[in-house]
């Protein structure tokens, strides 16, 4: 059955939907600079305004206007259809031929947008404004746990479970809801790191039992890193410390509170939908096991459906120590 399970998530995941291709009018490339850089002009039947600095373009074929690499726009001059733009490639799709006369139009990133191929390279850091399909992942599941941090401002319900806010663009606090009557929490995530290739978020976790009066926490840090365009490398490394007294009284404590290493891998599909999967080591209980999930993304909504076990070799269902699936649904604005 758990082969049965597998073969079904790896069917979903890398079978890619047909991305459609609409037809475009914005700009056109008008001279390729080596190594990297392109000279934009207007099409002549538009009058265009000016793209502000750090505006990011899809370039399409003039032939048959495919996908075949993104830009960021860097300076300007002109005005009207004399303007004259310089762009940084970002992405170059498949290794298509790039040539004088291929378009190029702005990226609305608020909603999806069929010309937005999944790629970790065109994913935000920053911004307002921006669909929850382009950015890193802020939750993975129950329990797999924390992804990165949100922006400034954003946030993240999980009716079931948490709450988070970005209070910055580098700290993120939140809170699981199903415990607060029982055992008041908070959590604390700081984007240490993040060079566009490389994320690093340490994150910090405490709770206190009501009616044991004991306090429990944890400390944790994920380590992201670009594989290349569909796959982002995860390691996470927790350590926690829980009263076994407070561990008996709250069920999900002994999930929650588990020192772990766990290294991943995350699947970015054309239409950004993500696929996860990582072998379990579980330095509390002393096993392996293994976690598949698929995210559905849309532009707030986000559900994910998986399996995991603690233990590859217990063939029981067991939420705690052998198989389980898992379910998670949380709204992101």
């Amino acid at each position: 059955m758990i082969l049965a399970i597998t073969s079904l998530i790896s069917a979903i995941a890398f079978a890619n939907p047909q991305v459609v291709r609409a037809p475009i009018a914005g700009w056109k490339i008008s001279e390729l600079r080596p190594p990297q850089h392109l000279r934009l002009v207007p099409e002549i039947t538009l009058v265009q305004t000016r793209l502000a600095d750090g505006t990011r373009l899809v370039l399409l074929s003039k032939i048959d206007l495919t996908t075949i690499g993104y830009a960021i726009v860097e300076t300007q001059s002109g005005a009207g259809t004399e303007i004259q733009t310089s762009a940084r490639m970002l992405i170059h799709e498949n290794q298509n031929l790039i040539v004088p006369g291929d378009l190029a139009q702005a990226i609305d990133f608020s909603s999806y947008n069929p010309l937005l191929i999944g790629n970790d390279a065109l994913i935000f850091r920053g911004g307002t404004g921006v669909s929850s399909r382009y950015k890193p992942v802020a939750w993975f599941g129950p329990f797999f746990g924390d992804g990165h941090g949100l922006l400034a401002k954003e946030k993240l319900v999980d009716l079931t479970t948490q709450a988070q806010y970005g209070v910055s663009n580098s700290v993120t606090l939140g809170s699981y809801l199903a415990l607060d009557p029982v055992a008041p929490n908070l959590s604390l995530k700081y984007t240490l790191i993040d060079n566009g290739a490389i994320m690093v978020t340490p994150s910090v976790y405490g709770l206190y039992g009501v009616s044991s009066q004991q306090f429990a926490g944890s400390m944790r840090i994920l380590y992201s890193t670009r594989v290349n365009s569909k796959f982002v490398s995860h390691t996470i490394v927790s350590y926690a410390a829980v009263p076994d007294t407070l561990a008996s009284q709250l069920r999900f404590a002994s999930v929650l509170f588990r020192s772990q290493f766990i290294t991943g891998m995350e699947y970015i599909r054309d239409n950004w939908d993500r696929v996860f999967f990582s072998p379990l080591f579980d330095a509390t209980m002393g096993t392996v096991g293994f976690y598949a999930a698929y995210l559905w993304v849309w532009d707030v909504f986000n559900f994910s459906a998986g399996f995991q076990t603690q233990n590859v070799l217990n063939l029981s269902f067991d939420p705690k120590a052998a198989y389980t699936t898992n379910l998670a649904m949380y709204w992101r604005w």
